[in-house]
Formats: structure tokens, C-alpha cells, sequence
């Protein structure tokens, strides 16, 4: 073979590398790391709007996230995408029956599963811990001041900053009291009623009813809900009569938003020993209603939690604008406020731009 012919093929071989490379560097320009989760069951968010798709490459659509609204997915994976742009986002594998995909993490919502008593005590006394210390970071702050202008204006928001965490410490203390009490009083009855059973009903067997219940003469203290499926309500506190179906299942896949969003309670921290029950009104009509299917967060009293994660800021009744967050914080960092104005159900969803330092509105 002569020089020319060599050289030519050599150049064809050198052209053809060239292109395999090129080909390899597209196709790694998104990465994506993997990493198995404990199973846990996930709904989908009100008002997401997003997609679902067949691989964590997200090349191909599969359905809109808004059609599984009533759907209870098993997450079991994660997936980290790092685009070309050199942003990270979460994404989960999902899976329900034969319907299986990949949803970005702040389209889902844990399920809530029912605590029991001893856990939910132990909540409690977290969140207090939690709180402590809010309001020392928050009395160091102030006595640290050097700025007298500054001190003067941080001082003021600081002091309604502390005396808000204070508030929320005294009514989870408070539901904590009342959580003992109640196991010290069944403990109490239990006690006389066998050592001395007659055949006689007790009196704490007895249905309390929603129209003699003396509970119902306090003042409500409204609340926003944490549920979209049936909420119920029941003559009696023990959840064993006839109720009346308030919500079934909301539905804000159409304009009209069916879903409620809060409801007086009466005395949160009275529930009913054995069926967890709050005494609430709804149209006028009173009636006991599951107490899970509520937050902790007031409507008509300024309260938020800060999240413990990169990317999930906290929540609240409050914008994040409004919030001092100190923490870092990832890109497409998420906020959770709680709002009748809401367009469907009763959240506003955030997300924070790590560039910008800036939220936005979903």
C-alpha cells in the first residue's frame, strides 16, 4: 500500500475515534447515582403538575403526576441526577400495582401512620428540645449584638421570635401533661373496676355525645387539615356511631376545589382515650373527627417548623420570605405553607433557587 492510501486511512481512523468520544461525552452529560431507601408509602402532592418517567435518565414521559392524585405509591430507591448545567435534582422510583416510574421527590408526600402514645410523647418531647434551643441560638444572638441601630430592631423581632417559641413550647407541654394524665387516670379506673366488678357500666364507658359534651362551651381554635381522603364525622367520641361524610376525597385535578382546608377544634389536647378523636364543628354541626387527619399548625396563629435537611427548608403557616432560615440550603430546596389561599387543597409549595438565594412559587 502506498504513503497516500496509508495516510487516508489512517485519517478516516482518527475522524471515526473522534466521533465515538463525542457520542460517550453526550450521553455522560447527565449522571445519575443511585441509592436504596427503607420501603415507604408516598401520595402524591395537591397541585403537582409534573411528570412521571420510565428511567432516572428522564428521557421519557410516562404519565402526569396529577392523574395518580389517590394513588399510594412503595418508594424504595432514589435516583441523584447531575445535568450538564451542573444541577442536582432527587428524584424516587415509585411503584403501585403494575403502574411503576420515576417522580421528582417534591411532587410526594410521606403517608402519616398513626403513633402511638409513647411514640408521640417522645415527638413531643423533641420538638420541645428543639424549640429550647431555637430560643437559646435566638437569646445568644441578641446579647451578642454590637450595633446599637442594629440591636434595636433585631432585639424587637428576636423578642416576638422568642415569646412565639415559648408560646408553642407551653402547648406541647401541655399536651404532653394531658397525654399523662389520661394514662394515669385509665390505669386508676382499670384498677377499681377489677377489684370491684359488679356488673355495673362504668362511667367511662359511656359514648360521650357531641351535643352534651361540655367541651363544645370552650372557644375553637381553628386548624389546618393534613388529609385529602374521607374525613368523617362522628356523633360520638368514640368513633362507634353513624357519621356524617364531610369530605370525600378532595379533588382538585378540575377547577373547583372540593377539599377542605381547616376545621375548629374544640380543646386539642382532649382526646378520646381509645379512638383518638378531636371535638370539632362543621356547619354548624358539632361531632368528633380523627385527629390525624390534622396538623399542628394554626390558621390564625404565626407558627413554623424549620426542616433539618438541605433540601427540605420547614413548613409552616408563614412564606419563607417571611422565616430566618440560617441554614444552608440545595438547589430546589422545598417550603411547605399552609394557606387558605391556596389554590387547591391547603399548601403553597416553594421552591429555593441556590444561585439567586430566591423563592418561588410552584
Amino acid at each position: 500500500m502506498n504513503f497516500l492510501g496509508k495516510t487516508a486511512i489512517l485519517g478516516l481512523s482518527v475522524t471515526c475515534l473522534g466521533a465515538v468520544s463525542s457520542v460517550q461525552t453526550a450521553q455522560a452529560s447527565t449522571k445519575v447515582q443511585y441509592k436504596n431507601l427503607k420501603a415507604t408509602q408516598y401520595t402524591v402532592v395537591k397541585g403537582s403538575k409534573g411528570y412521571m418517567y420510565k428511567d432516572a435518565t428522564l428521557k421519557h414521559k410516562l404519565h402526569s403526576v396529577k392523574s395518580y392524585s389517590k394513588e399510594k405509591f412503595i418508594v424504595s430507591k432514589e435516583a441523584i441526577v447531575k445535568k450538564a448545567n451542573g444541577k442536582k435534582t432527587v428524584y424516587y422510583r415509585i411503584k403501585s400495582g403494575k403502574v411503576s416510574g420515576w417522580i421528582w421527590h417534591g411532587y410526594l408526600a410521606k403517608v402519616s401512620v398513626k403513633k402511638s402514645r409513647t411514640t408521640q410523647n417522645t415527638d413531643l418531647q423533641q420538638q420541645i428540645a428543639d424549640l429550647q434551643k431555637q430560643i437559646s441560638n435566638l437569646k445568644n444572638q441578641v446579647s451578642s449584638s454590637t450595633s446599637t441601630m442594629a440591636t434595636s430592631t433585631t432585639s424587637t423581632n428576636d423578642s416576638a421570635q422568642i415569646a412565639n417559641l415559648q408560646n408553642q413550647i407551653n402547648s406541647l407541654k401541655s399536651s404532653e401533661n394531658a397525654s399523662g394524665s389520661t394514662n394515669t387516670s385509665n390505669t386508676k379506673d382499670n384498677a377499681t373496676s377489677n377489684a370491684g366488678d359488679t356488673g355495673a357500666t362504668h362511667p367511662d364507658d359511656v359514648d360521650k355525645e357531641a351535643t352534651t359534651d361540655p367541651v363544645f362551651n370552650g372557644a375553637p381554635t381553628e386548624y389546618y387539615l393534613d388529609s385529602t381522603d374521607k374525613i368523617y364525622l362522628y356523633p360520638d367520641s368514640q368513633a362507634k356511631k353513624y357519621p356524617t361524610l364531610i369530605q370525600n376525597n378532595g379533588d382538585w385535578s378540575t377547577d373547583k376545589d372540593s377539599t377542605l382546608k381547616s376545621l375548629p377544634v374544640y380543646a386539642k389536647n382532649e382526646k378520646s382515650n381509645d379512638a383518638n378523636m378531636l371535638p370539632v364543628k362543621y356547619n354548624g354541626q358539632k361531632g368528633y373527627v380523627d385527629a390525624d387527619v390534622f396538623t399542628t399548625i394554626p390558621v390564625n396563629e404565626l407558627f413554623y417548623k424549620l426542616g433539618d435537611k438541605p433540601d427540605f427548608a420547614g413548613y409552616g403557616n408563614m412564606a419563607p420570605t417571611d422565616v430566618k432560615i440560617s441554614n444552608p440550603l440545595a438547589d430546589h430546596a422545598i417550603w411547605t405553607q399552609y394557606s387558605k389561599d391556596a389554590k387547591y387543597g391547603n399548601t403553597i409549595r416553594w421552591n429555593y433557587n441556590a444561585i439567586t438565594k430566591a423563592w418561588t412559587k410552584d
